[in-house]
């Protein structure tokens, strides 16, 4: 069978990514701290239609443990809803919060232009869809006495998920971005930042690039980062919380932008890290190792549907149906199993090391390789919409807009 040689080099992938997740996790990076440090900082809040969300995220950082003296709270906003009458009530009463709109098209020109307008010496960049903890600022702000590390932030807290499975999926998956992260981090420095929140300095970013078209501004300002020599550090101790999908179908209005995202700042040459020994193990090891897990995986999967569809053709040329049927149920069984076993290593790395306590994941886990294959399919779109050059709008998803 032509398809067998590419479904081993898959389950080899997979073996090695659960691999080195679970023994990375476990790797202690050193960074210097001090909870002393308190600087002046602007928290920058990008957003465009969060009508639902953006009251309860301004909320949130008024009640941040942090000098009010000492936070300047900006919100970039480009919206058509009722958005900017709620964030401009806010700044009527409270003097520390500022509403700007620069009219820009992406959320990457959002945060530019804020940054621009923000006076103080550190940046924490906060999507408007987090209501984050009462000790993010202190938290973050620590590690940045290190002059190694350019940016820091933390993960994403799934809440209001049990209302069904496909949102409890939903909710493990966030949580194994955040192994990916931590593994990155402890190994040299994350690929790209969740901004839940994200500290950086402000000097750091005043020579990066202008550009309001890129959908993965993360993606784009953490490799802006990591060229100059800083670290991209991942600290599950910054908490932000977050809401989940509740249906599957969300999944096709998220995934291809991602995909989009990610994708252009690959094959565009925005990277200009891969291979390069200058950067260390981030040149040399977790960009190969990211693009061949994302991109890679995308093409040896494409390669495999190719090589069953020839399969299951001369099969019917040769008159082998029965033998390609038994063939075609023992792959899906080995893949089953190489799948649960990854999703197996991801949950136990979530429920001890992250300390995300819920043992419905193990439960979950069952069906992560078939929602996961969904899920990967949902990706697919959006790659090979961007390859084919098919304009992929950017979509936002609904019922993660509850947190309640």
């Amino acid at each position: 069978m032509l398809s067998w040689p590419i479904f081993l080099l898959i389950v080899l992938i997979v073996l090695i990514n659960s691999f080195i997740s679970f023994f990375g996790s476990v790797m202690r990076p050193k960074y210097k701290e001090d909870k002393n440090y308190v600087p002046k900082v602007s928290v920058i809040i990008p957003s465009r239609n969060e009508e639902k969300m953006i009251a309860d995220v301004i909320e949130a950082w008024l009640k941040v443990d942090y000098p009010k003296d000492k936070i300047e709270i900006i919100c970039s906003d480009n919206s058509t809803d009722s958005t900017p009458e709620i964030i401009k009530k806010y700044s009527k009463k409270h003097n520390i919060i500022k509403y700007i709109s620069g009219n820009t098209k992406s959320k990457l020109g959002a945060v530019l232009f804020a940054i621009k307008k923000a006076k103080n010496p550190v940046i924490l960049i906060s999507d408007s869809d987090v209501v984050v903890s009462p000790s993010c600022v202190r938290e973050s702000v620590k590690y940045l006495v290190d002059e190694r590390v350019g940016a820091v932030f933390g993960k994403r807290t799934p809440v209001n998920y049990k209302k069904g499975i496909f949102s409890r999926w939903d909710a493990l998956r966030l949580l194994k971005t955040f192994v990916r992260h931590r593994l990155f981090t402890r190994i040299d420095s994350s690929v790209y930042f969740s901004a839940s929140p994200c500290a950086m300095r402000k000097k750091d970013l005043a020579d990066i690039p202008e550009n309001d078209e890129l959908i993965a501004d993360d993606l784009y300002m953490a490799l802006h980062l990591r060229k100059k020599g800083l670290k991209v550090v991942f600290s599950q101790n910054v908490e932000g919380k977050v809401g989940v999908l509740r249906y599957m179908r969300e999944v096709f209005v998220r995934n291809p932008r991602g995909a989009k995202g990610t994708a252009e700042i690959a094959l565009k040459g925005y990277d200009g890290t891969f291979g390069r020994r200058k950067y260390g193990r981030f040149g040399l090891f977790i960009i190969p190792y990211v693009e061949f897990m994302y991109l890679g995986d995308l093409l040896l999967y494409t390669l495999l549907f190719v090589t069953l569809a020839t399969d299951a053709v001369l099969s019917v040329l040769v008159s082998t149906t029965p033998t390609l049927v038994g063939y075609l149920g023992n792959l899906i069984v080995i893949w089953y199993a190489v799948m649960l076993l990854r999703v197996f290593v991801f949950t136990l790395i979530v429920y001890f090391v992250l300390k995300h306590k819920d043992r419905s994941f193990f439960l979950i886990m069952f069906l992560d390789p078939f929602i996961g294959f969904v899920n990967m399919i949902a990706a697919f779109m959006g790659f090979y919409s961007y390859i084919f050059g098919r304009k992929v709008e950017w979509k936002k998803t609904g019922s993660d807009r509850i947190i309640k």
